[in-house]
């Protein structure tokens, strides 16, 4: 499983991670979910494909912002 969810500590400002999934689609669904719930910024990030780098999908208020 290669695909991380993470949230953004305020207080920090680092990554913590949540949970780690084996498709990205239910990842980003879940992070969709929690940002909307709790107002928190989630990160996806898809390590499958090294070839083609890191896929990063930023989450913020329920919806996908990149």
């Amino acid at each position: 499983m290669l695909i991380d969810l993470q949230h953004l500590n305020t207080e920090s400002h680092e990554w913590e991670p949540v949970a780690t999934f084996r498709y990205s689609h239910m990842a980003v669904e879940a992070a969709m979910a929690f940002s909307k719930w709790d107002q928190r910024t989630y990160r996806v990030l898809d390590k499958r494909f090294p070839d083609e780098g890191l896929e990063v999908t930023i989450i913020t208020n329920g919806k996908v912002a990149t």
